[in-house]
């Protein structure tokens, strides 16, 4: 199995997860308790595809799965009120597993189906499920071994494309390699000298959608004067639109979600190797970088584009600086 496949995950997440209504409540659940486990221990977590299901880890238990018979929770024992064991014994959207495995530890567990309209359960299992992830990240300082290496970055990746947001990377997960990201592409044909022509446009093609969205680019390079953000470069054909937070439709084409940058910067600020502090909208290079071209930009003012409207949202910086785990140390 190769984990580092979204279209792997894809697979799987539709057999596991067959109505797309359904599915989205679940999923924004499931994208919830990454974001809480990440926040509660950074480097504790992780998520594992299987044959049959998506698991999320957090220290050596298994806290959540997404199986076709329902979404498998683990909650706290302690933090299940009376009147939440009853809501859940009454409801035919809950059935509480049998001879489980985790009966030694302080939880109980059991199947939530996908119910669309059920949205009252949803939100009573948040604070038990939360409460476990908490008790789970405080209890072991990082995700075990095995987890870790068995961790699919295709399987967090595709829930980022599912929920619509972006979610952050665990503390031990190296930067996507070009490589892994490449084997999601549809490999190319034999050569054949009599498609030369076609090559040519199909190269022109790709420059065009690496610099982005023509319309989003061009309100970029209007608003910062046709010059890198960061590097200053004004060589047009280098200068690529790039989105603070993910794409995911075309609101997220607004220029307060975007920079002009040169496409090598570019590259390095998708994979969280230089971010923008939100607090004094300067730029954070990754200690890895120093010693290098791009150690100079570290400390740099972020220039303020012409229009105040085209001005980086704050907010967006402070969840791609947190999604992508940059914090220099001081």
């Amino acid at each position: 199995m190769d984990r580092s496949s979204k279209a792997e995950a894809r697979t799987i997440f539709d057999a596991q997860l067959p109505q797309v209504e359904d599915s989205e409540r679940v999923l924004n659940f499931y994208a919830d308790a990454v974001e809480f486990a990440h926040a509660r221990n950074p480097a504790g977590w992780g998520i594992t595809l299987h044959e049959d299901r998506i698991r999320l880890n957090v220290g050596r238990w298994a806290v959540g799965t997404l199986e076709r018979k329902g979404y498998w929770i683990c909650l706290h024992r302690e933090a299940i009120s009376e009147a939440l064991r009853k809501i859940l014994d009454e409801s035919p959207h809950w059935r509480w597993a049998k001879e489980s495995d985790y009966a030694a530890l302080p939880t109980d567990d059991g199947y939530c189906t996908a119910a669309t309209g059920d949205v009252e359960l949803w939100a009573a299992l948040r604070e038990p499920h939360f409460a476990l992830i908490e008790a789970a990240a405080e209890k072991w300082g990082q995700l075990r071994s095995q987890s870790r290496k068995a961790h699919s970055p295709g399987a967090l990746r595709l829930l980022e494309e599912l929920s619509r947001r972006a979610l952050p990377r665990p503390e031990f997960d190296p930067v996507e390699s070009v490589d892994n990201l490449e084997r999601e592409l549809t490999e190319l044909p034999d050569f054949d000298p009599a498609n030369i022509q076609d090559g040519r446009l199909t190269e022109i093609g790709n420059i065009v959608r690496r610099r982005g969205q023509p319309a989003f680019r061009r309100q970029l390079l209007e608003a910062y004067g046709n010059r890198c953000a960061i590097s200053g470069c004004d060589v047009s054909e280098t200068l690529e639109a790039a989105h603070i937070l993910p794409y995911s439709g075309p609101e997220t084409n607004h220029p307060a979600n975007g920079l002009l940058l040169r496409s090598d910067i570019h590259a390095l600020f998708d994979l969280g190797r230089i971010t923008i502090d939100p607090e004094t909208m300067t730029v954070e290079v990754d200690p890895a970088l120093v010693g290098t071209e791009y150690e100079q930009f570290h400390g740099k003012e972020l220039p303020e584009p012409c229009e105040q409207s085209a001005a980086p949202n704050r907010e967006a910086l402070k969840r791609h600086r947190e999604n992508r785990g940059l914090l220099r140390s001081e």
